[in-house]
């Protein structure tokens, strides 16, 4: 019995708490090379949550956690591994954090801890830093957009100008000399 109750008090259970975030990415447009509009869905990359600079992003944060029963905040660096180097951090982050696509295309985001308001805030900075790539990705995406429009603009006035001309040439090849349309047509053309 004294060893029952020793080891009750030796023993240590911290409670882990899991915090979950299910993310449903959106449809990209991208033009096709015929002009039509094609929607993909975009392809969730989850090596780019996992590289170093999104890591470094995420140790810096300050996530709020408790202190003897009290709210508070700590750099979830101090929080994971403190005076650690920045690749035991990095591999502490990995352990805790964890990223799965199902095959409905659903992300889950799922961080595991021993203190549920850093678990929610460091799962909440995962889903903020999706947002802000996928908000990167689709303003890349609309700046390819644009250009492809922009060149498609160029050729297609440079088409018309060729066609406007070609259709000069054979008016006055069939219709003989100038006459009061040609006249107006040169200047309609001139205009334009």
């Amino acid at each position: 019995m004294v060893i029952s109750v020793w080891s009750g008090y030796v023993r240590e259970d911290q409670a882990t708490y899991i915090a979950e975030v299910n993310v449903v990415p959106r449809t990209i447009r991208d033009l096709g090379s015929s002009g039509g509009v094609l929607t993909r869905q975009s392809n969730i990359n989850l090596q780019i949550f996992k590289n170093g600079e999104v890591g470094l992003r995420m140790l810096e944060r300050r996530m709020p956690c408790l202190r003897e029963g009290r709210p508070d905040s700590i750099r979830l660096w101090d929080y994971l591994a403190k005076d650690r180097t920045v690749r035991l951090a990095l591999d502490r982050l990995c352990e805790v954090v964890t990223f799965r696509e199902s095959g409905d295309r659903i992300l889950t985001i799922s961080v595991q801890l021993a203190d549920s308001l850093m678990a929610a805030g460091t799962a909440n900075a995962f889903l903020e830093e999706f947002i802000r790539h996928n908000t990167e990705l689709g303003l890349r995406v609309l700046k390819d957009d644009f250009a492809y429009l922009e060149i498609r603009q160029i050729a297609v006035e440079k088409d018309l100008r060729e066609a406007e001309d070609s259709l000069m040439v054979f008016k006055r090849r069939h219709r003989g000399e100038l006459n009061s349309f040609d006249s107006i047509d040169n200047l309609s053309h001139e205009y334009s």
